[in-house]
């Protein structure tokens, strides 16, 4: 092994890196977020805020481990939007024929944003995965509002 290795920038010695192999081996249960956090305060490695700069200690762990000098826990699927699981299916009554007609006999139409946990919560999920080209992962203006609603909600 060499006894510096440079890597995103930081210069590393032989012996950070067996230490850096040893400490992520005795935690096998961490997440690699939760190793990345850790990472920062071991090396007090902040921005000029003060923050920990867990994003980039994040990426310095991937890379070491794409080239194979540290071996880290398999990535967790997070669990509200576990990726590659087609979201839950909601059995809908959709209508058989579109609707059609003047605006005027429509009327009063309404705009609802449901709550979370709400049936219509979870129709208009479901009405997004089976009609949206992007599935349920939809971003912009709907993905902030349930945002904001969750965090209200709690």
């Amino acid at each position: 092994m060499q006894t510096e290795i440079v890597c995103q920038g930081r210069h590393l010695s032989g012996e950070q890196l067996n230490w850096l192999r040893q400490w992520v081996a005795e935690h096998p249960d961490w997440s690699r977020q939760r190793l990345a956090r850790s990472l920062c305060r071991e090396w007090n490695w902040c921005n000029g805020r003060g923050r920990l700069k867990d994003f980039a200690a994040g990426s310095l762990l991937e890379k070491l481990a794409d080239r194979g000098w540290i071996l880290l826990p398999a990535p967790r699927l997070h669990a509200r939007h576990p990726r590659g699981q087609p979201a839950r299916s909601l059995r809908l009554e959709l209508p058989s024929e579109p609707v059609q007609g003047a605006l005027s006999d429509l009327l009063p139409l309404q705009w609802i944003v449901p709550e979370p946990g709400q049936p219509a919560w979870h129709r208009f999920d479901a009405y997004l995965q089976a009609h949206h080209y992007l599935g349920l992962r939809v971003v912009g203006d709907y993905a902030q509002i349930r945002i904001m609603r969750s965090w209200s909600s709690n």
